[in-house]
């Protein structure tokens, strides 16, 4: 976790981060609206990364959520296929990845939201950071 904050905010993003999805939810309820939310898929306590997803999209059905994994796309998969509108970034990642998809998942949020095709290090987007939060998986090598 600490190294995904680290690598985000070096991008320019404002980041808080929580510690499981109850932490998560609680911080998306207490907080001004979040830009983003980016969550291991597994992850300790009772919610996981798919069901803090569920509780915010019943409360913030625009509010994109990236998904992130050490595991492979079955761990969040229904019927071997993702969900439509899942982002999945499989771990390991690198920082231009991680990059490309939060700007991504940031343009398609955005009223007529088409992603752009920019490079990894755009300092455009680093200029107007958005508010992302950050969970923690269960095994820090996840």
């Amino acid at each position: 976790r600490l190294n995904v904050v680290r690598q985000l905010r070096d991008l320019g993003y404002s980041v808080d981060e929580a510690v499981d999805g109850a932490a998560g939810l609680a911080a998306c309820e207490c907080n001004p609206p979040y830009a983003l939310v980016l969550t291991d898929v597994i992850m300790p306590g009772a919610m996981g990364g798919r069901a803090l997803a569920d509780a915010l999209a019943a409360r913030w059905p625009d509010l994109p959520v990236v998904f992130m994994s050490g595991y492979t796309e079955d761990a969040i998969a229904c019927d071997g296929r993702l969900p439509p509108g899942i982002r999945l970034l499989n771990k390991p990642f690198r920082r231009r990845d991680l990059a490309q998809f939060v700007r991504e998942a940031l343009a398609a949020a955005e009223p007529g939201g088409v992603a752009e095709s920019r490079r990894a290090d755009d300092s455009a987007w680093s200029r107007n950071p958005a508010p992302v939060i950050v969970g923690e998986a269960k095994d820090p090598s996840r």
